[in-house]
Formats: structure tokens, C-alpha cells, sequence
């Protein structure tokens, strides 16, 4: 197996210092998605040091509970300062541990530098509008977190969470996806060159169904924090204790709707795109679209000869990639596994779900399939896998509303059309509309609907859902 450089693994960043434990309880190795021989690091992961890392932030609370507004946003301005600098290294390593072609990773390094400075400008009017509201118990933060981020956008998810729970006077225990162990080391590097408090900000390793058992039994901790797969989410809330608050922001992809008069070759390039990003995984892209029957044909034969000719490769080719290898064998078997299942309820493959020719990563050809209203099964109710496009059939908007609504993952719709809708937010009660683009990552404030939100806002709106209010009653 090859060794790739740059990254040194460091261990366990705890109380400001990247430690090595007395006893390591296993190892999680990270490998390049792209080329699966190709070893990138090999991180242990001990329990000692979850309690350690626990332990120390707990004991840091109290004083970064006590310091300003103005105070705790200064580390956060010098993290990003600090991923300013380092844009072009962050970018390659997020590159090489995800799979993400290049320009992707670059876009995440930039949307992380955009929502801080929306942190940095907005926290402090955001906080003092919850102080100044009359409660009969002053609101105030959760307190010592734990914080789970996934594979997909590692990076920014790491950044966004920890930089929240920290201005609003929280203090972290990080555990990034077993998957991508050094970026999740990159996060804790950056956050121990901007003078952090020691013991505020804390970093573990580990695959998350050990480390949780450790986390659940952990007396000292004050909340968890979960970014990730709908199903994780609901296995994390049947064994997270009743006393202990839990913040779960989940995934599940856009919808689009293609209404007749929309332009056909502009709405496919916006599909395509956002279908394959990351790997087809982000839960920003697109898994199903609705289009109107008049336009159906034309819109299956564009998308077809299009995906067809989609650049997959490595992220270093030659040719810059459109589409990246999933995150991992399991993904790519889940992949093949729900496109057998959609032929089998009686829809039709226009593009199969297959492993890609190159072996050497886990690579897949984008797919898509035409969904028959006369099946049983309308997959209405799935976290629809990898770079897979479902595609529906309307004559009449009211009739896609009522589709759409039955649908369980309603992070955001995409509709597609050179005239005004008459679908609104009202009707369909999704967490956010577009025209004519697709979701990005989130910045503003945004509300989830279905399976993808539990009452939590998504961008800014994170910064409130880390506070509490211990009596909610209002003074006359």
C-alpha cells in the first residue's frame, strides 16, 4: 500500500495539545477515495481520551462562559485569517481525503471563509436580541458539546459548528467521520494557531459507534451535536440519555420541479451539477426533479447525453473531474444496491447505477431512472444514495404538490421556469425555494423539513440552537 504525504497524524488534540495516549484502543486509516491502495494516514483512537478531552473542556466553561462577545470573536476572526492563508493547502488536502475534484474543495474553503464573516458580523446582534428578551432565567449556552460532523464537507462542517458553539459560549469536543480523520486533524491545527483558551476547543479520533458508548456514559457532558445521515441521527437519539439536550441536523437532498416553460438546456447543465456534486453525496445536490409531461422527453434524452458524457477521474487528473469517487466501499455497494431496488419495483434504468471502469478508486457512473406512478413504491421516503437522479412525471402544479409533499427529505426545492410559479413556501413546506439554481451550502438562516430537520435552523440559525433557555416562560 502506498504512502501518500503531506500529513503527520498527531494523535488527539486535547487541552490544547495533540497528545498520544497511554492506551490506544484501535486504529481508523485514511485512505484516498480516488485510489483505494493508496494510504493517506493511520489514526488511533484510545477512550481515555474522549473522558480526557471531555474532562478539560468541561473545566475551561466556566471562564469562556464569563468572557465577551468581543472577546470570543477574536479567535474566530484568526481561524479565518488563518484559512485564508492556508487556502491552497486546506483545498488539496480536502481534495485528497473526500475525492472532491479540486474546484469543489475549493469552494468549500471559500464558503467556510464566507459563513464566518457572517458569524463574526452577525453573532453579536444575534446574542444580544436573545439577552435583552424578558425570560424568568437569563438564556445561556449549552455548555460542554460534543460535536459530530461527516464525511461530506468535512471541512466546512468542522469549521461552522465548532466557531458556533464557541462565539455563543460553548466549549467542543470534536469528532470528525472516521472517514476523514486528517481533515478533521487540519481543523484542530488551524484552531490551535489562533491563541484559543486551552481546553475550549477539543479534538478525538475514532470510528462513531465506539466513541458514542463512551460519550453516552460521559455524566460530565452537557449536549450533543450531530451533522450527518437521518438514520445515524435517529440511533444517536434512541441511546443519547432524556436529560441531555441533542441538536441533530440532518441530510437528504434537494427536489427540483421543471414546469414547460423552462429552458431545457440551461435547467440540465443546473441538474447535472448539482447531482454530482461531491461525489453525488453533498446534501445540497439534487436526487429527484418533477417534470411537466409536455417537456418530459426532451428533458430525459438532454440529462441522458449529458451524464453520459460526465468527466470522471481522480481529482489530480489531467482533465478536471465532474464527478468524484464515493467515500467508500460501503457507499459504492449501497449505490449499486438502491438502483437494483429501483428496477425491481418496476421503474426504468435511462442510465443504470454501476461501478465505474476504473478500479482503482470507488468510482460509479452517475445514474438515473424514470419513476412510474403506477409502482407501489415511489421511493418518496429514501435518502436517496450517491449521484442517483429520479425523475417524475406531472400534468398539472397541483398534482406535484401533492407529490412533493409526500416526500420525506425537504431540505430545499429547485424550481425551474422562465415564468413566476404559483407553488409557494405554504404549499409545500419545504425549508427553502430557489428559481432556476439549486441549494448551496448553507449561510442564512434556513428550516429543514421532514426526515432533514428537528426544529433546527441551518446556517446563522445554528447560533440560536445552541443556546438554552431553562424556563421559556416570558416576564408580563
Amino acid at each position: 500500500m502506498m504512502l501518500i504525504p503531506p500529513l503527520l497524524q498527531k494523535g488527539d488534540y486535547i487541552y490544547g495539545s495533540f497528545i498520544k495516549p497511554e492506551m490506544i484502543n484501535g486504529y481508523i486509516k485514511s485512505s484516498d477515495p480516488s485510489n483505494k491502495d493508496a494510504l493517506i494516514g493511520q489514526y488511533f483512537f484510545s477512550y481515555s481520551s474522549v473522558s480526557q478531552a471531555i474532562a478539560y473542556a468541561k473545566a475551561s466553561l466556566t471562564q469562556w462562559q464569563k468572557k465577551s462577545i468581543e472577546s470570543r470573536i477574536v479567535p474566530i476572526q484568526k481561524l479565518q485569517e488563518d484559512i485564508v492563508k492556508n487556502h491552497q493547502f486546506i483545498t488539496k488536502t480536502i481534495s485528497l481525503e473526500s475525492g472532491s475534484p479540486l474546484h469543489e474543495a475549493s469552494s468549500e474553503v471559500n464558503e467556510s471563509i464566507l459563513f464566518l464573516q457572517y458569524l463574526i458580523d452577525a453573532s453579536p446582534s444575534i446574542l444580544d436580541e436573545i439577552q435583552q428578551k424578558k425570560y424568568t432565567q437569563v438564556p445561556a449556552p449549552l455548555g460542554c458539546l460534543f460535536v459530530l460532523t461527516p464525511h461530506v464537507h468535512s471541512f466546512f462542517y468542522g469549521v461552522i459548528f465548532c466557531a458556533s458553539a464557541l462565539i455563543t459560549g460553548n466549549v467542543v469536543v470534536h469528532k470528525p467521520s472516521r472517514y476523514t480523520p486528517a481533515i478533521g486533524q487540519l481543523v484542530a491545527e488551524i484552531w490551535d494557531r489562533c491563541s484559543l483558551k486551552r481546553g475550549v476547543y477539543n479534538m478525538v479520533q475514532g470510528p462513531g459507534t465506539h466513541i458514542s458508548q463512551q460519550v453516552m456514559k460521559n455524566t460530565l457532558l452537557d449536549g450533543i451535536v450531530f451533522c450527518g445521515e437521518y438514520d445515524t441521527a435517529n440511533s444517536i437519539h434512541r441511546r443519547t440519555p432524556v436529560h441531555l439536550p441533542l441538536r441533530l441536523f440532518c441530510g437528504g437532498k434537494g427536489t427540483g420541479i421543471i414546469l414547460s416553460d423552462a429552458d431545457i438546456d440551461d435547467t440540465s447543465n443546473t441538474v447535472i451539477a448539482a447531482l454530482t456534486r461531491s461525489g453525488g453525496q453533498s446534501p445540497y445536490g439534487l436526487s429527484r426533479i418533477f417534470v411537466h409531461e409536455s417537456i418530459i422527453e426532451d428533458v430525459l434524452e438532454t440529462i441522458e447525453n449529458r451524464l453520459k458524457n460526465v468527466h470522471i477521474s481522480p481529482p489530480n487528473g489531467e482533465q478536471p473531474s465532474q464527478l468524484g469517487p464515493l467515500i467508500s466501499e460501503q457507499a459504492l455497494s449501497q449505490y449499486i444496491q438502491q438502483g437494483e431496488s429501483i428496477e425491481k419495483e418496476g421503474h426504468k434504468a435511462i442510465c443504470p447505477a454501476q461501478k465505474h471502469t476504473n478500479e482503482t478508486g470507488f468510482f460509479v457512473f452517475p445514474s438515473m431512472y424514470r419513476m412510474y406512478q403506477s409502482s407501489k413504491d415511489l421511493f418518496l421516503d429514501i435518502e436517496v444514495k450517491g449521484p442517483t437522479l429520479l425523475v417524475y412525471t406531472f400534468a398539472q402544479e397541483q398534482d406535484v404538490v401533492g407529490m412533493i409533499k409526500k416526500i420525506s427529505y425537504r431540505r430545499s426545492l429547485s424550481i425551474f421556469s422562465q415564468r413566476e410559479s404559483t407553488i409557494t413556501q405554504e404549499k409545500i413546506n419545504f425549508g427553502r425555494i430557489c428559481y432556476n439554481k439549486t441549494h448551496q451550502l448553507p449561510i442564512v438562516s434556513t428550516m429543514p423539513h421532514g426526515k432533514c430537520g428537528n426544529g433546527h435552523r441551518e446556517g446563522l440559525g445554528i447560533v440560536r440552537s445552541l443556546i438554552q433557555y431553562i424556563n421559556k416562560e416570558r416576564i408580563p
